[in-house]
């Protein structure tokens, strides 16, 4: 793929004016067109242009899509690192799509301690052809459980989904014959959660391979809350968040019941940026979460999660995942 590079200085400058001392020569890339199923990925190189050593103290996605790779925290000056932003395409929208990374870092500056910060970006046109449903899987149940996954393809020759595989051994996955429907080929992947699986939140991921060269591998973020028989249960297991076309904000609502038992939450928590979190604070029968995502500031699609903290009927802390695109 061929990348077309736009120079800019991003960054945050010492109070005496010098430039910062983390650079990189193309903090704004635009990958093109690129096809929605397998992750895009692009390799930045950060360089100390500072007379000190530097730290890069974090790096932050606008998109919870995003993984990031760093070869260094730590930059002597004149050294580079590499940073590899890899990106998810299946929650993505068709379209026009931006990733925005920001590295914080802190070093010395004219004998002053110093903290910046260098805002990077990737921006690219997706055109959708393979998509899977939904893009993550959240379960929430006190015993084994069931769901499909609908791995759909538009190209007049269609990839066929090979194998399936988990990243925890009580997550299995099965994979289904394909058939034709509607000018596209679609093919289903069962995914079973055993009875065995510890209580406790799991942050899993199911792999699905392919027979095509071009997208090899589909990786699905699986999100299981098992909880005891008398424990709190979501409904729905995620907050799934859909923008209509211009909306710039919305919401999702889930309902948390205690089987008959009193549920009062002490708080809630999101720690991606453009996510929100209200919830209900009376004790009842059921409490409320609401999720309220601002595009602007999260992106047009991704994933977060949000952590309830449980007072009643038992202390104890709930995770919810959570995923916003536009169809």
């Amino acid at each position: 793929m061929n990348l077309t590079l736009v120079l800019a200085i991003v960054a945050l400058t010492p109070a005496d004016g010098t430039p910062a001392p983390l650079h990189t020569a193309a903090p704004v890339v635009d990958l093109g067109e690129v096809k929605s199923g397998p992750s895009s990925s692009h390799t930045f190189e950060l360089k100390n242009t500072g007379s000190s050593t530097l730290t890069v103290t974090g790096v932050s996605a606008g998109c919870g899509c995003s993984k990031m790779e760093l070869s260094a925290k730590q930059l002597r000056a004149g050294e580079v690192a590499k940073l590899t932003v890899i990106t998810g395409t299946l929650t993505q929208p068709e379209g026009a799509v931006v990733w925005p990374v920001t590295v914080h870092y802190s070093t010395t500056a004219d004998g002053q301690p110093f903290d910046g910060k260098l805002d990077l970006k990737l921006s690219a046109k997706l055109v959708r052809e393979v998509s899977v449903t939904p893009p993550l899987l959240a379960v929430s149940t006190a015993a084994g459980v069931t769901q499909t996954l609908k791995v759909e393809d538009r190209r007049t020759k269609p990839l066929t989904v090979t194998k399936a595989e988990s990243s925890n051994p009580a997550v299995t996955a099965e994979v289904r014959a394909a058939r034709s429907a509607e000018g596209k080929t679609v093919q289903e992947v069962v995914v079973s959660v055993k009875e065995e699986l510890a209580i406790g939140s799991h942050a899993d991921t199911v792999t699905l391979r392919t027979d095509d060269p071009a997208c090899p591998v589909l990786e699905i973020p699986v999100r299981v809350h098992k909880r005891s028989a008398d424990g709190v249960t979501p409904t729905p297991a995620a907050a799934s968040v859909r923008f209509a076309a211009g909306q710039g904000e919305a919401s999702a609502l889930v309902q948390l019941r205690g089987g008959g038992k009193t549920v009062a939450i002490k708080g809630v928590e999101c720690k991606t940026p453009g996510v929100a979190v209200k919830f209900s604070e009376d004790a009842g029968p059921v409490a409320t979460v609401r999720v309220v995502v601002t595009a602007a500031k999260a992106g047009a699609s991704g994933t977060a999660e949000v952590v309830v903290t449980l007072t009643e009927p038992t202390a104890s802390t709930l995770v919810i995942p959570v995923v916003w695109y536009a169809p």
